[in-house]
Parts: structure tokens; C-alpha cells; sequence
């Protein structure tokens, strides 16, 4: 029987994730960004749960002309980067994600030491998908 998320199923999720020997916390999936959470119940038990936790992704469009130098576009970058983050934060949405293409890392770096981002899950790959209407 698929059916909602109840709080009373945290312990058999924890038991679940822990089998499972993942490296990373579990989410609390009673707070309020988890817009949908399900589990599969079978013979009393739940046997899994999956839910969809709101996060916003980030991009970037940088003009590479001449209109600054390196080092004030890096300033407007931190300054416009601030800027969206707090109202994002102002929305409730507690998480941003930012994908880069390959050949990107010296700007993963800075992502990391300027802006304060960090490298989830080493080995993970990102997939995604569209919802409704295509």
C-alpha cells in the first residue's frame, strides 16, 4: 500500500537508511519544504519512502566582455550572489544547487571558497527529470 508519510514511520525510515550504509544525514521529513513524501507499507511495515524536498537551482548568465576587469565582476558576482540567496531565504527555501559542466572545476573552487558552497556527495551524479506536460 503506497500511503502519506506519518511521523510514526521515522523509525523504521531510520532503520532503513542506516541498512543501507548511506554516508549522509537523514533529512527531517516532517519539515514543512517536504511538499510530498510517501512510503510503500507492506504487512505493517514501511519498505520504503520517497519524498520531494524543495530546493532552488542557480544559473548564472556572466557577460565575458570587457565591461569590467576580472576582479570587479568577481565583486559583482559575490554582491549579486548575496543578494539572491537572502531572498531565497526569505522564501522559506533552504537549500540552492548549482550544476557545472565539465570543465569547470577551477570554478567549483570558488564556489566553495568564495560563496560558500560545498561539493555534495563525492561519486554522486546528478540526474533529473520534467514533471507533467512535456
Amino acid at each position: 500500500m503506497i500511503r502519506d508519510f506519518k511521523l510514526e514511520d521515522m523509525d523504521e525510515i531510520r532503520r532503513i537508511h542506516k541498512e543501507n550504509g548511506f554516508e549522509y544525514t537523514l533529512p527531517d521529513l516532517s519539515a514543512p519544504l517536504w511538499v510530498v513524501t510517501k512510503v510503500v507499507e507492506i504487512d505493517g511495515r514501511v519498505r520504503a519512502a520517497l519524498g520531494a524536498w524543495i530546493q532552488v537551482e542557480l544559473y548564472l548568465q556572466l557577460d565575458k566582455g570587457d565591461w569590467a576587469t576580472p576582479e570587479q565582476k568577481h565583486e559583482w558576482l559575490v554582491e549579486l550572489d548575496r543578494a539572491v540567496t537572502e531572498e531565497v531565504w526569505l522564501k522559506g527555501i533552504e537549500q540552492e544547487c548549482v550544476w557545472l559542466p565539465p570543465n569547470m572545476e577551477r570554478f567549483g573552487q570558488r564556489l566553495e571558497k568564495d560563496f560558500g558552497f560545498t561539493k555534495d556527495r563525492e561519486g554522486w551524479y546528478v540526474y533529473s527529470k520534467l514533471t507533467g506536460t512535456r
